[in-house]
C-alpha cells in the first residue's frame, strides 16, 4: 500500500497522527517527499490537514508532539486553505507547546503563508480589528505579512493604528513595527520612532511602554542616528519604576549593548 493511500485511510479511522509519525520515521533525513504528499492530498481535498492537526495534543504520555508539530510547520506555507482556519490551528498548537522555547516557531511560517496572498492578509487584519483576540497576537502577523507585499500601504496602516482606542492593538502594532525591514527606506525607521514617541506621550499603559522600549532600542541598534529622539523618550520616562518597564530595559541592554553608544547605555543604566 502506497503512502498516499495509507495517509488518506488514516483520516477515516482516526489514526492520522500515529500514521504520520510512522511515515516521518520512514523519511528521516529527507522529509520533503512526505511534505509534498501531505500538501498535495490536502489541496486536492482528499484530506483536511487543518482538522487533523487540530487534534494534536502535547500529552505527557507521548514524546511525538514537537516532531509532528514540526511537520505542520514545514507544510503550512504551502497550504491552500482559508486564513480563518489556519489561524485557529496556529493558535492552538502554539498554546499546546506551552513554555517551550519552540512554542512560537509557527509564527514565521504563518507569516509566509499569509504573505503569499494579499487577501489572506486583508482578511486576517479585518477580522482582528473587528473582534480582537486578547490572548493571541494576529495583528502583528497581518501587518508584517502585508508589509512584505506592499511596504508603503502596510507601513501607513500600522502608523495609523498607533492611535487605535484598543491598547492591545496599539501594543501589537508597536511590536510589528520592530519587525519591518527598513533597509531600503531607512527614513521610515525615523518616522516610526517619532510616531511611537508621540503616541506614548499621553499613555500610561505599562505594556505599551514596555513594548515601545523593545521597538525603539531594536531600531536604535540598527540606526544610530535615531539616538536623539530615543533619548527624549527615556528622559521623559525617568522615574518609571514599573517592574516590567525596568525588566525590558535590562533585557535590551543585555541583548543590544554592543550596538548602543556609551551615552545611551549610561542613560538606560540610570533607571536602576
Amino acid at each position: 500500500m502506497n503512502s498516499k493511500k495509507i495517509i488518506v485511510d488514516s483520516t477515516k479511522d482516526g489514526t492520522f497522527l500515529d500514521v504520520l509519525y510512522e511515515e516521518y520515521r520512514k523519511h528521516i533525513g529527507d522529509d520533503d517527499e512526505l511534505i509534498r504528499t501531505l500538501v498535495e492530498l490536502h489541496n486536492q481535498e482528499k484530506i483536511n490537514i487543518i482538522s487533523e492537526f487540530g487534534l494534536l495534543r502535547n500529552e505527557a504520555s507521548s514524546s511525538n508532539f514537537f516532531i509532528i508539530r514540526n511537520i505542520f510547520r514545514s507544510l503550512l506555507p504551502l497550504l491552500n486553505v482559508p486564513v480563518e482556519e489556519v489561524k485557529s490551528c496556529v493558535k492552538q498548537l502554539t498554546i499546546e507547546a506551552g513554555n517551550d522555547m519552540a512554542s512560537h516557531d509557527l509564527i514565521l511560517p504563518f507569516i509566509e503563508f499569509c504573505s503569499a496572498d494579499i487577501e489572506r492578509v486583508e482578511s486576517l487584519l479585518e477580522q482582528e480589528l473587528k473582534i480582537t483576540d486578547d490572548d493571541f497576537d494576529y495583528i502583528s502577523t497581518a501587518l508584517i505579512s502585508g508589509y512584505k507585499i506592499n511596504k508603503r500601504t502596510y507601513f501607513n496602516k500600522a502608523v495609523q493604528l498607533l492611535n487605535h482606542r484598543n491598547p492591545i492593538i496599539v501594543q501589537r502594532v508597536i511590536f510589528a513595527l520592530s519587525r519591518f525591514n527598513y533597509n531600503e527606506e531607512p527614513e521610515l525607521a525615523a518616522t516610526v520612532v517619532k510616531e511611537i514617541i508621540t503616541c506614548t506621550e499621553s499613555i500610561e499603559d505599562e505594556q505599551i511602554l514596555s513594548t515601545a522600549i523593545n521597538t525603539l532600542i531594536t531600531l536604535l541598534a540598527d540606526y544610530e542616528d535615531l539616538e536623539p529622539d530615543i533619548i527624549e523618550f527615556f528622559e521623559r520616562n525617568i522615574g518609571n519604576n514599573d517592574p516590567d518597564f525596568i525588566f525590558r530595559i535590562a533585557q535590551q541592554l543585555n541583548y543590544r549593548h554592543a550596538n548602543l553608544s556609551e551615552n545611551i547605555q549610561r542613560l538606560l543604566l540610570s533607571f536602576f
